[in-house]
């Protein structure tokens, strides 16, 4: 069975298992650490509105993420006239994909500036959508980074009185799994984060990335980092960090079309590039 008929077909196992590991380690922070251990106290109810206010982000994120449309490619572009130069005909979807657009096999549909299907979510990460999923990671590590801050110091004199050969509570063993735990996965997001936040700053998505490692050139869409961020969250404001647009702060681009930068000449590698915008839409 190969990966995408897996995630086709269990693909529901995924969100299984990180409700699970959001469920239990909100528990084991909320309940065994927070409640059981520090009590109820200024700081231990200061750090738990710390600790909902961004957990509850991640939620929103989450669903956000989940449940909003990644981009759809206009039914119109199903038409002869859509065939312009730059468009690829999709026989399944039975449209003219733009640029950047790629049909995913486990959605079965075209998605506008088409970064990867995430599992985790069960949803194509794309061009409307792109915001959220980075929200999400950002809101899920910065969670875990808080849990991890608040339960060190307990983990550490759980540890002390394990030397000092007291005897260890199941609830103290619990607690010190969940740390483990929320380390191991705050590396791993924070990494993921910070790979996603790498190809903002370029102009690349997760599958141009892939091309270039095997060789497969792409026109160049890096228009200055500025510029590439407000492509994804709008221009610069509160609202970035916001799960939604406004009609004054959403994506600069309409997802059909992508400005460009021109090739470098051979005989001036270090001229200016001026902008290229196509001329379709």
């Amino acid at each position: 069975m190969s990966k995408t008929e897996f995630v086709r077909k269990y693909g529901f196992l995924y969100v299984i298992g990180l409700l699970s590991f959001i469920g239990f380690n909100y528990y084991v922070f909320v309940f065994l650490t927070v409640k059981g251990r520090m009590g109820i106290t200024f700081k231990s109810v200061l750090l738990l509105i710390i600790f909902h206010i961004s957990f509850i982000l991640f939620v929103v994120t989450y669903l956000v993420t989940a449940c909003s449309d990644p981009g759809p490619v206009p039914p119109e572009l199903g038409e002869p006239s859509a065939a312009l130069p730059g468009r690829k005909f999709c026989d399944r979807c039975k449209v003219y994909k733009p640029e950047r657009s790629h049909h995913c096999s486990l959605c079965n549909r075209c998605v506008l500036n088409m970064d990867h299907h995430c599992p985790w979510v069960r949803n194509c990460i794309g061009f409307r959508n792109k915001k959220f999923f980075i929200l999400m990671l950002f809101y899920v590590d910065l969670t875990l980074f808080i849990g991890f801050c608040g339960s060190i110091y307990e983990v550490y004199r759980i540890l002390a009185d394990l030397f000092n050969k007291s005897t260890l509570t199941f609830s103290d063993f619990v607690i010190f799994v969940s740390f483990c735990s929320t380390i191991g996965v705050l590396v791993l997001i924070g990494d993921f984060l910070y790979f996603h936040i790498k190809l903002i700053r370029v102009n690349l998505t997760t599958l141009e990335n892939l091309n270039l490692k095997r060789g497969i050139n792409s026109p160049d869409y890096d228009l200055g980092e500025s510029n590439n961020w407000s492509q994804v969250c709008g221009r610069f404001s509160w609202i970035w960090f916001c799960p939604f647009f406004t009609e004054d702060y959403k994506p600069t681009t309409d997802g059909l079309s992508w400005p460009r930068r021109a090739p470098i000449s051979s005989h001036n590698p270090m001229e200016t590039r001026p902008i290229v915008v196509p001329n379709h839409a």
